[in-house]
């Protein structure tokens, strides 16, 4: 068999001026020493025991055969070649690597070939486990104790390994753990549409409509008028309520303003001095948020709200004045003016003045009695008087004298 041999040498035996020769392991089996196939070293003539020196295998001893001429052949010896017969020389057998060479192994898929002492061996790759003569492929995700992949990810099984996927909603951080994405946080895009809050939950999020929304038949957040829902009374009295988007407002009803402490109270705009609240002959009733217009005696209001004054003196049921008098409406109100010949009295009626009672002037000239009627008075000639022309006269002076008087003094 032509294997070369690869010249190595050996400290000891070069100081004794023999050369240690390694052969390759494929040596043909008939080269190596029959009486001591496992004996360490080599049996020289001398009866010495040799050791490679250096980090090799350890030899084992071959017997050459045949002679060889070191003088007549320079180049390094085969192993068909021979040395003298009494000059041992050391091949030490040099292990050969077959995972070098993929025709050196018979190693299967998913394996990897192991140097051993002369031999190999076949190891299965990681991720991989002996079934026979076979590799097959371990499945980690199935692991429970550890489980292969954190909390909120999924083990993705692969040939010789696995991978480790956060779930949806769960990134990860550098050092392989899955946290939750808060996704009310993403700016752009927006999560949830308008009027709708954005709720994060683990691992994903929710939308629910905003305070002062809630969801219509189609699932869109429609605004709530607060002011129109039945059964709630969003404003405390005296505020009007105001629905805007999502909320509502109660500012304060008129005739009302807030106070200090944010309580709408009761304007009295008949206490305002820098404006009258009401028209001319009216008096200013303050009511709860508001007044009102109340005219004075005597007046009542026109379609214009104004005051107008009320002629009493065209009422005819009740008349309102008494007997003997006339009604003289003023502004406001109105007089009862006893006629000619009456006096009020006490209670305000008209009664008769008796004008034969006065004595200065009287009533009457001479020769005249008065006589009282209602409202005035007459002048009638004493007995054995006459009137002739307005004058009373005696009788018979009267035939002697006419004469004519004037009408003030005629009887009535």
């Amino acid at each position: 068999m032509a294997v070369e041999l690869i010249e190595k040498f050996s400290a000891r035996f070069i100081s004794t001026g023999y050369t240690v020769y390694w052969a390759d392991e494929e040596v043909d089996s008939k080269f190596f020493y029959q009486g001591e196939p496992n004996f360490i070293g080599l049996q020289t003539t001398s009866g010495n025991y040799w050791k490679c020196q250096g980090n090799y295998q350890e030899c084992k001893p071959i017997e050459l055969n045949s002679r060889y001429n070191s003088w007549d052949k320079p180049a390094k010896p085969l192993l068909r070649d021979t040395c003298c017969k009494n000059l041992a020389r050391a091949l030490c057998m040099a292990d050969v690597d077959e995972c070098l060479s993929a025709t050196s192994h018979q190693c299967a898929e998913n394996s990897f070939c192991v140097n051993t002492d002369y031999s190999y061996k076949c190891e299965c790759l990681g991720g991989f486990e002996k079934t026979g003569d076979t590799c097959t492929d371990i499945d980690e995700c199935q692991f429970v104790n550890p489980k292969p992949c954190s909390d909120h990810s999924q083990c993705l099984n692969a040939p010789g390994s696995y991978g480790c996927q956060c779930l949806t909603g769960f990134s990860e951080d550098s050092q392989g753990l899955c946290h939750d994405i808060n996704e009310c946080d993403v700016a752009s895009p927006k999560a949830c549409p308008d009027d709708n809050d954005c709720v994060n939950t683990v691992g994903s999020f929710k939308c629910q409509c905003t305070a002062g929304f809630r969801k219509d038949l189609t699932g869109n957040c429609q605004d709530i008028n607060e002011c129109d829902e039945a059964g709630l009374k969003p404003c405390p009295d005296n505020n009007n309520c105001v629905n805007t988007v999502g909320s509502f407002k109660c500012p304060c009803a008129d005739g009302f303003r807030e106070d200090t402490t944010g309580v709408c109270q009761d304007i009295n705009e008949c206490a305002v001095t820098n404006s009258k609240p009401c028209p001319d002959h009216s008096s200013c009733a303050n009511t709860d948020g508001s007044y009102d217009c109340v005219c004075q005696d005597g007046f009542q209001k026109d379609k214009d709200g104004n005051c107008e004054d009320i002629n009493e003196c065209a009422a005819s049921n009740p008349k309102p004045c008494p007997d003997h008098s006339s009604c003289v409406n003023t502004d406001g109100s109105y007089d009862c003016v006893c006629q000619d010949g009456f006096q009020k009295d006490k209670n305000g009626n008209c009664e008769d003045i008796d004008e034969c009672a006065a004595t200065n002037p009287k009533p009457c000239s001479d020769h005249r009695k008065c006589v009282n009627t209602d409202g005035s008075f007459n002048c009638q000639c004493l007995d054995g008087f006459e009137n002739i022309n307005g004058q009373c006269q005696g009788i018979l002076f009267a035939l002697r004298y006419p004469v004519t008087f004037g009408k003030n003094y005629l009887d009535v």
